[in-house]
């Protein structure tokens, strides 16, 4: 019994075809959930950034009202997607006598919208704060 010469080249070529196809199989799954988590941190970053952009809106918008807190409980309603769950207002001594200044604190949850990470991330708390000085009205 005689075996050919290029069988042992052509068993080899088959058997890695075969072999990247299983590796890959086994892999995809991992990389595609890689880079959902990717996204979903992406996104609770922009969430993070967008809530530091209104608390220094609602700051802002407290700093120059007579009533502070409803100027940035009003702010802060109107430019979140989700109502906050707490908006805190505190009026401060300035660095001199006469001057005030106005610290906003805004916390708020951020829901999971990317799916099969739910239980991962399923609900975070985000928080941000800002302190200005306050305006004459």
């Amino acid at each position: 019994m005689t075996i050919p010469k290029n069988w042992s080249s052509h068993r080899s070529r088959d058997s890695c075809s075969g072999q990247a196809a299983i590796e890959l199989a086994l892999s995809l799954p991992l990389l595609a959930l890689l880079l959902i988590g990717v996204i979903q941190v992406g996104l609770m970053v922009r969430e993070q950034l967008h809530l530091e952009f209104v608390v220094s809106e609602a700051a802002r918008a407290a700093s120059r009202s007579v009533d502070a807190e409803s100027a940035a409980v009003g702010v802060a309603t109107a430019a979140l997607i989700r109502s906050p769950t707490e908006v805190s207002v505190t009026v401060l001594p300035g660095p001199y006598p006469g001057a005030e200044m106005v610290r906003v604190q805004i916390v708020t949850t951020s829901h999971t919208s990317v799916p099969l990470l739910g239980a991962l991330f399923s609900q975070r708390e985000l928080r941000a704060a800002t302190t200005m000085a306050r305006e004459p009205p």
